[in-house]
């Protein structure tokens, strides 16, 4: 018998003394239709919201939580502090809100979420210049004992404040530490956790910047045998670029287009890499997927009628052989005339052009898989459209996977760059 209490005992022992505490978004203070709460996806710059401090306990048993002393900070930029109301009837809270001039440091012994841990261990503020800490310190103490603290305990009041498109919102809202007791009978929570919101995140949608980038392809070729991605300089290597944090690299879809939201900003320099991929998705069954190289590729892009035509125009320069543009119609067929890159279309690159048709040219580099650096070319569209056979001579020609953004405009939110291969 005594066994059997042991076992029916030993559940409720197992139990800790579970307390978690939530910033969650509770509406609009002034909702536009009464009884309806506003999603947070639709809070834009100057509306006015609640923060809800929730506490739950799950500790089963006599202890309960009448004492909170608890730390967050919240971006003082993206945010004005308007005050704190008190759900609970018989129960104050004592508010302090910091300048932006500390930095919080966690603990090296608690996890983040260990609100208790975070408390009392090795957790310390650190002073700073105000513009080293987007995050302002806020404090909230219970004033009034014995009254038990649960469930929505304070109900904080925020607004957006005007911020410049693209503002980082991550973590605008941060739970930090915690200290929760049950005064009345002089017991100490140890198990305080921050669950199931630690932070609040939310982006304004008007302050969302996106990034679409699109090549434009001639019809002979195929966009999704293309790849690519966004690159910055690396700041540790002169002329060396590499992929900023959370961007993709991958297929071009089958209208030319990148999306290339995911790592870019309007501060820093970016230019996106195109390259060749030649993998083929099967669409035959019991055909296996395939690659085509560049060389097949490239071999399809240059022909011998691309050669005629080079010959045509040169040889047709008129009467007096001094003009240009009877057979060529647009200035960019010039620039890639103009084989050797002298700035010049002449005899010298028809010759050129010949030689590779007939393969005669002892050029191995087509069958290397990054060859397409040496063969393509990269042009803005107002870039492409602007060249004539006139000016061609006056814009750069040489090979490139890379085309540089003009993305430093702080008054755009979405970005659409276009450029044009040849």
């Amino acid at each position: 018998m005594k066994k059997l209490l042991f076992f029916l005992l030993f559940p409720i022992l197992a139990f800790g003394q579970s307390i978690t505490i939530s910033v969650d978004y509770a509406g609009l203070i002034n909702e536009p239709v009464q009884g309806e709460t506003t999603p947070v996806t639709a809070l834009e710059i100057g509306d006015e919201f609640y923060i809800d401090i929730t506490v739950a306990n799950s500790d089963n048993s006599i202890y309960k939580v009448t004492y909170g002393d608890i730390w967050f900070t919240f971006k003082n930029d993206a945010f004005e502090y308007l005050g704190v109301e008190n759900p609970l009837s018989n129960n104050n809270w004592y508010t302090y809100q910091w300048p932006s001039t500390y930095i919080f440091h966690n603990s090296t012994t608690a996890d983040v979420d260990d609100l208790y841990g975070q408390y009392f261990t090795d957790h310390y503020w650190e002073y700073v210049d105000d513009t080293a800490s987007p995050h302002a310190p806020m404090h909230i103490r219970s004033q009034t004992a014995g009254e038990e603290i649960e469930g929505t305990v304070a109900r904080l009041k925020f607004k957006y404040k005007q911020v410049p498109n693209g503002f980082n919102f991550s973590e605008s809202v941060f739970l930090r530490k915690a200290y929760i007791r049950d005064n009345t009978l002089g017991h100490t929570f140890t198990d305080v956790k921050a669950f199931p919101n630690q932070t609040f995140d939310n982006v304004p949608p008007s302050t969302t910047v996106t990034a679409q980038f699109k090549v434009l392809f001639p019809e002979t070729l195929t966009p999704s045998l293309f790849d690519g991605g966004l690159y910055t300089p690396d700041p540790n290597e002169e002329n060396s670029w590499v992929q900023p944090v959370g961007a993709l690299y991958e297929n071009l879809s089958s209208t030319g287009t990148l999306d290339i939201t995911q790592g870019f900003n309007r501060t820093d320099d970016f230019s996106v890499v195109i390259n060749w991929d030649g993998y083929v998705v099967s669409q035959e069954e019991g055909v296996e997927d395939y690659v085509i190289s560049f060389k097949e590729q490239y071999d399809e892009i240059v022909t011998v009628s691309d050669v005629v035509l080079a010959f045509k125009e040169l040889a047709n320069r008129g009467i007096n052989m001094d003009e240009s543009g009877n057979e060529f119609s647009a200035g960019i067929q010039f620039m890639n005339a103009d084989v050797n890159g002298d700035g010049t279309f002449d005899d010298q690159d028809t010759y050129l052009m010949l030689a590779h048709v007939l393969d005669s040219d002892n050029n191995n580099l087509l069958g290397q898989d990054q060859y397409m650096v040496m063969a393509s070319k990269f042009f803005s569209k107002a870039d492409w459209d602007a060249i004539t056979p006139e000016n061609y001579s006056q814009y750069p020609n040489g090979t490139t996977l890379m085309n540089d953004l003009d993305s430093k405009d702080n008054t755009k939110l979405q970005f659409f760059f276009e450029s044009a291969i040849t």
